[in-house]
């Protein structure tokens, strides 16, 4: 089987904003990802867990990401600064993850700031 990982990370991919995560789409992406026969394992959508909407913000993308069949979603932590919020959105990610039986990678922030 042919897997590919759809990246919607700001700066990196075609813009986008918070509405492409929709149900409509998700479905749309599904029947052109079925029509090619490709499967989707793993899904990158980068932001700081650390920003404090991130846990509502990650969590529809972890729906959209889903409904593609992801089992892993990409992401960034958070910059060191931001500690304490990423630890509160990572527990209500984490359990959202479970839920939806899906890992959610981290990755370091691409960005040092000092």
């Amino acid at each position: 089987m042919k897997h590919v990982e759809p990246a919607f990370i700001v700066g990196y991919t075609e813009p986008f904003d918070e509405s492409a995560f929709n149900e409509a789409s998700a479905k749309q992406y599904s029947a052109w990802l079925k029509e090619s026969g490709l499967a989707c394992f793993a899904f990158s959508s980068h932001i700081d867990l650390g920003i404090p909407e991130a846990d509502r913000i990650f969590a529809r993308r972890m729906d959209f990401a889903g409904a593609l069949g992801a089992k892993v979603i990409n992401t960034n932590a958070a910059r060191r600064d931001r500690a304490e919020t990423f630890f509160r959105n990572i527990e209500v990610l984490a359990a959202h993850a479970e839920r939806l039986n899906m890992i959610i990678a981290l990755e370091n922030p691409g960005k040092r700031r000092r």
